[in-house]
């Protein structure tokens, strides 16, 4: 019943807006008649009061302030609202122009006095839970170092956190020196300085860096034993903190990546993909759907995985496939009946543990059905072949 969801934050706010605004109109009524309303006035409260609430709530809906979550109302949200109020009160005014008879007597002045303390109630409602969370900070949690200023350190500093966030550092000339919730921002160079001055436990990497100065990074806080070291990864709109893994320390810089040639590549062009629903596979599919390629065949002897897969693919054309590619024969029509310009293989079991375990169906799962789809796109004359390696290299010594 009290589980958070987007209508019933969407009544809740409907509810204590329109509270809210009776509230302030009666509050500018008071203002204006020193606090002895004469009764002719108070005839038509309510007419007032139900329009320009209409208006209000409208206009703020219509700037979509009610889709806003509570803890991530900003600055942005702040000129809506008032962009809101600003229209709703400009139609009234309209309305009140056109049939003046609905409302007489009715004091003009009002509507300012109302203008800003709506303003002032509303915004301060809507900001209220968010200065209780960053107020909340507790220090007796694990003291924490943020590196870098982004648009989720902002993020950081909304939410209730598990940790209590000490200290900020960033390379940025500019804004070194300067305050970022009340927490002076510091250089990169004085890492060391603030770990040990501020018994600092954990580190958070908010902003993204290069390879080089990362590896840095997690050198000098190597030497300081600060082994509790977070990412901010971004992906789907969605920020999220992990832990930072040799990968991150030896992978290429994303910028490495040449967009375009990947685009010229892939677009227009009809994609198998093998293996299409497994964690590699996936990824590739959704990548060659951002890329525009023409149609996409996603083989995967997984029912699950390949329906998994097929429903994450919205707008790129989709053939799926439920094959395993060690039966040459069946993977053989598939390439007849869908004529793909380019196959990507991903298709492999990369699990080490199990593979030896399991080294029969390895063999023909890794070797055979490759060699399989090999033969097959030779045959058919595919434009390109891409071998995803079927295995991780954990030890030179497995399967």
């Amino acid at each position: 019943m009290f589980k958070p969801t987007a209508l019933k934050r969407v009544f809740f706010f409907l509810f204590f807006d329109t509270l809210i605004f009776l509230g302030t109109l009666f509050l500018a009524y008071n203002l204006r008649f020193n606090f002895d309303i004469p009764t002719e006035f108070s005839i038509n409260f309510i007419r007032i009061f139900l329009l320009l609430t209409f208006f209000k709530l409208l206009l703020i809906y219509i700037f979509k302030i009610y889709n806003i979550s509570w803890r991530f109302f900003s600055l942005t949200e702040v000129k809506k609202i008032f962009y809101s109020h600003l229209i709703a009160y400009i139609l009234f005014i309209a309305l009140y122009y056109i049939f003046p008879a609905l409302f007489t007597p009715f004091p003009r002045s009002v509507l300012i006095i109302d203008l800003f303390l709506s303003l002032i109630f509303i915004g301060s409602f809507r900001i209220s839970k968010r200065l209780f969370l960053e107020g909340e900070n507790d220090k007796s949690l694990k003291k924490t170092l943020l590196i870098g200023v982004s648009p989720f350190t902002q993020a950081l500093f909304k939410q209730k956190n598990s940790f209590y966030i000490s200290a900020i550092v960033d390379d940025t000339n500019s804004i070194i020196g300067s305050y970022f919730s009340n927490i002076n921002i510091q250089k990169f160079q004085d890492i060391e300085k603030i770990i040990k001055n501020d018994s600092i436990e954990s580190v958070i990497i908010t902003k993204e860096l290069e390879r080089d100065v990362l590896q840095s990074i997690y050198a000098r806080l190597y030497k300081l034993n600060i082994y509790d070291i977070k990412l901010a990864i971004i992906s789907n709109q969605e920020t999220r903190l992990k832990n930072l893994s040799v990968e991150d320390l030896l992978a290429r810089h994303p910028k490495d990546l040449d967009k375009r040639l990947i685009a010229n590549f892939i677009k227009d062009k009809t994609v198998l993909i093998t293996g299409a629903g497994g964690s590699i596979g996936s990824e590739i599919s959704k990548q060659c759907e951002k890329f525009g390629a023409k149609k996409l065949i996603l083989l995967d002897n997984s029912e699950y995985n390949l329906y998994q897969i097929t429903e994450k693919i919205k707008v790129v054309r989709t053939i799926s496939i439920m094959q395993s590619v060690q039966d040459k024969e069946l993977v053989d029509a598939t390439f007849k009946d869908c004529k793909p310009d380019i196959v990507i293989h991903a298709a492999a079991y990369k699990h080490v543990p199990l593979v030896e375990e399991n080294i029969k169906e390895s063999i023909n799962n890794n070797v055979i059905g490759t060699k399989n789809v090999i033969d097959i796109s030779i045959k058919y004359g595919i434009e390109k072949f891409i071998l995803i390696s079927t295995d991780k290299a954990v030890r030179p010594t497995n399967v």
